[in-house]
């Protein structure tokens, strides 16, 4: 990949409102684009790449075999799994926006008439999202000459995108929440503007009707009944993050949900009590 290159085209791609040249070989440059989400060049990989995918994908211009190739992909080692629980360092970059173009190729399968994913498909995928919320320890936002990181919330996000899909049924959206969940209830690190993505992402799920408030109640109640560690720092964090949760929820829910509000709510003045 000749880097400068490639910015330079989608440097004239946006500036030209996103119209990709008929000049241009689509798919070399879309492949091209794929290696650049993995750059700690924040603005070749966020403004740029991420952006162009952002548009290209739903045009149709790329083959619905090409889309399910760069999935396949972009769940592997190369991309989501790469370097996953591993030390901080740039592989981050690689965790924190796959999910991104993963979503764009998911919300087109389910726009156009000729569906090109799988089961398998969908369920390779739940299986390395949750992979990725289970193993995940590079919590770094905003790096430095680098751009932003924040792969826990840009894996909540993706959360939400998945959710939506109808071909993933109650024990998958459990699953789902679950482990979003779980990514909540740690003292690690406090987690700031990702807690409020991932109440996003369990609205979505929620918003799908097929969780009963039951086990719903029965999540909730784990986040209460945590004990703590001793380490009054990861302590204070793991309160933290489960107040700011249950709160941010809760107001998400209270409209439509109001069971559900009503659940989240008494938990969140029970946990600061």
């Amino acid at each position: 990949m000749n880097v400068e290159k490639l910015r330079r085209q989608l440097i004239e791609i946006t500036r030209n409102n996103y119209e990709f040249p008929k000049t241009l070989d689509i798919n070399n440059l879309a492949d091209d684009m794929l290696l650049a989400l993995k750059s700690p060049d924040g603005n070749l990989r966020d403004r740029l790449t991420l952006e162009c995918f952002f548009r290209l994908i739903p045009s149709g211009k790329l083959s619905n075999i090409k889309c399910r190739a760069y999935l396949k992909r972009l769940i592997g080692p190369e991309f989501l799994l790469n370097g996953l629980g591993g030390e901080e360092d740039d592989t981050v970059f690689s965790r924190a926006f796959a999910p991104y173009v993963i979503g764009v190729i998911l919300k087109y399968n389910r726009e156009v008439d000729n569906k090109f994913l799988d089961a398998t498909d969908f369920a390779e995928v739940l299986d390395a999202g949750l992979q990725v919320l289970s193993e995940e320890v590079d919590y770094r936002g905003f790096v430095d000459g680098k751009g932003w990181a924040e792969s826990i919330g840009h894996i909540a996000d993706f959360f939400g995108v998945m959710a939506i899909d109808s071909q993933y049924q109650e024990e998958d959206l459990k699953l789902m929440l679950k482990g979003l969940i779980s990514k909540i209830c740690i003292g690690d690190i406090n987690h700031g503007v990702a807690i409020f993505r991932i109440a996003e992402a369990v609205k979505i799920i929620i918003n799908r009707d097929v969780i009963d408030e039951e086990y719903f109640s029965g999540l909730v109640s784990g986040m209460l009944n945590m004990t703590n560690s001793g380490n009054e720092t990861y302590d204070i964090r793991l309160k933290n993050n489960r107040s700011e949760f249950l709160f941010g929820l809760s107001w998400r829910l209270k409209e439509r949900f109001p069971n559900f509000w009503k659940i989240t709510l008494d938990a969140y003045f029970e946990l600061i009590q």
